[in-house]
């Protein structure tokens, strides 16, 4: 994506390169995943690919990575038809503007134990209306009056694992988006989990409120 949110630093740069703790987003994220063994990625570019192809060039590492240069955006899941893969595997697909800091094997372990078509992590979150609202009668009289009420939503948090075979469902060149793969796959009856975490071990440094919170928090 563009990241229109975090204008106007996008305005210069693309969105991964976003610095938290003096490294780019997508850096620790792969550097976080890379701790937990593994060692081949595939980053998804369109905005800006030649700026994070020149930043990724000057990066010595023990992992390996390719591009996929998509001609157009092809939304948060359409770029992973533009990649092979072998039978009987597994991908796990990150957004490039989410940290975290919780054991992704467990998180895998929980998807093949769980047999799994896709297992998406999932996190409780605190919402505040910042007015108060107005509980009404039938006859349009105020029954009570609530102020600043909060609710709680189990959210998307942006991380998924995949397995392979339901990617055959993706479209070609088309734009296609996670909520586009996951309508698919309740159709055809697949199994699709829930992983939760907590609220305290991600991070979304894709808007400037919450990235300015993460900035808080000790990410390794």
């Amino acid at each position: 994506g563009k990241g229109t949110r975090l204008h106007p630093f996008t305005s210069v740069l693309p969105k991964p390169l976003i610095p938290v703790n003096g490294k780019p987003a997508i850096q620790l994220i792969i550097e976080k995943l890379n701790n937990f063994g593994i060692k081949h990625f595939y980053i998804s570019l369109n905005y800006k690919a030649n700026v994070l192809k020149a930043f990724f060039s000057e990066i010595k590492s023990n992992y390996k990575f390719n591009f996929i240069e998509e001609k157009k955006p092809l939304g948060t899941i359409g770029c992973l038809k533009l990649i092979k893969y072998k039978k009987n595997t597994d991908v796990l697909l990150t957004n490039c503007d989410i940290l975290f800091d919780f054991n992704i094997n467990d998180f895998y372990e929980y998807h093949k134990k769980s047999k799994n078509d896709l297992t998406i992590a999932t996190s409780a979150k605190d919402f505040v209306i910042p007015y108060g609202t107005c509980e009404v009668s039938s006859e349009g009289k105020l029954l009570n009056l609530h102020e600043k009420p909060s609710y709680s939503k189990l959210i998307n948090i942006g991380l998924y694992f995949i397995k392979s075979s339901t990617l055959n469902y993706i479209p070609h060149n088309k734009k296609f988006d996670v909520t586009d793969f996951i309508k698919i796959l309740k159709n055809k009856n697949k199994n699709i989990g829930l992983y939760p975490v907590d609220l305290e071990s991600w991070s979304d440094v894709g808007q400037w409120s919450e990235y300015n919170e993460t900035l808080n928090k000790f990410i390794n």
